[in-house]
C-alpha cells in the first residue's frame, strides 16, 4: 500500500471513527438529558406541590377564624335571646361578627379559586413526572447497549487508524496529526474537479498527477487531496 492509499484509507476510517464517536457522545447526551428531564420535572412538581400546601395552610387559618367569629356571634344570639348582659354589646358583637364572617367568606372564595388552580398545576406537574420517568425508564434501557456497541467500534476503528498511520512516513503521520488536533480533516477529495473541502478547482495538471497516484495537496487549503470514493462517484 502506497502513501496515498494510506491517507486514503485513513480518511475513510477517520470520518468513520469520527461518526461513530459522535454517536456515542449523542446517545450519552440523550442519557443525561432524559435523567436531567426528571428531576426538573420533579422539581417543578415539588414548586406546585409547595404553592397547593401554602393555600391549604392559609384555608385552615379562613376556616378558623371562621369557627371563632361563627361562635361569638352564637353567643351574641343567645345572649339577645335570654336578655343576659348588656343587650347593646351583644347587638354590637353580633353585627360586627355578621361583618367579619362576611369578609372570611369572602377570603375563603378567593382563596378556594386559587387553590383549584394550584390543585390543577399540582396534577399536571405529577403527570409530567410520570412521563419523564417512563422516558427515563425507557432510555436506561434501550440507550447503555447502544453507547456500548458505538463506543467499542470507535475504539476498533480508532486501533485500525493508528496501524494505517503508523505506517506513514514521519512527515506525512506528523502533519496528519497535528491538523486532526486542530478540528481539521487532512484529507479532501475532488468533487466537480474542485476541492471538497475549500472548493477551489484544482488544475487539470493536478488531476493528472493524481490520477497517476501521485500525492498532490489543494492551492487553497492545503489539505491532501484524492480522487472521489467509488460511492461519490455515483
Amino acid at each position: 500500500m502506497d502513501d496515498v492509499a494510506r491517507l486514503d484509507r485513513a480518511d475513510v476510517l477517520d470520518r468513520e471513527q469520527n461518526r461513530w464517536s459522535q454517536d456515542a457522545e449523542r446517545l450519552r447526551q440523550a442519557l443525561v438529558e432524559a435523567e436531567q428531564g426528571l428531576k426538573n420535572a420533579e422539581s417543578v412538581r415539588g414548586e406546585a406541590n409547595g404553592r397547593f400546601e401554602e393555600t391549604r395552610t392559609e384555608e385552615r387559618g379562613i376556616q378558623r377564624r371562621l369557627d371563632d367569629l361563627r361562635a361569638k356571634h352564637a353567643s351574641a344570639l343567645r345572649m339577645l335571646e335570654t336578655g343576659a348582659g348588656s343587650p347593646e354589646a351583644a347587638e354590637r358583637q353580633r353585627q360586627n361578627c355578621e361583618h367579619l364572617i362576611d369578609e372570611a367568606e369572602t377570603q375563603m372564595l378567593e382563596l378556594l379559586e386559587t387553590q383549584d388552580a394550584a390543585r390543577a398545576a399540582l396534577e399536571l406537574a405529577k403527570s409530567k413526572v410520570e412521563q419523564a420517568e417512563r422516558v427515563l425508564n425507557t432510555a436506561r434501557k434501550e440507550l447503555p447497549p447502544r453507547i456500548d456497541e458505538a463506543a467499542a467500534a470507535a475504539t476498533r476503528l480508532q486501533a485500525e487508524l493508528e496501524g494505517v498511520l503508523g505506517d506513514l512516513p514521519p512527515d506525512l503521520r506528523s502533519r496528519y496529526k497535528g491538523l486532526r488536533e486542530k478540528g481539521r480533516w487532512p484529507v479532501a477529495r475532488i468533487k466537480d474537479a474542485s476541492c471538497s473541502a475549500c472548493s477551489m478547482t484544482a488544475p487539470p495538471q493536478t488531476m493528472v498527477e493524481l490520477k497517476r497516484g501521485r500525492l498532490m495537496s489543494c492551492h487553497g487549503c492545503h489539505r491532501w487531496l484524492l480522487l472521489p470514493t467509488d460511492s461519490e462517484k455515483v
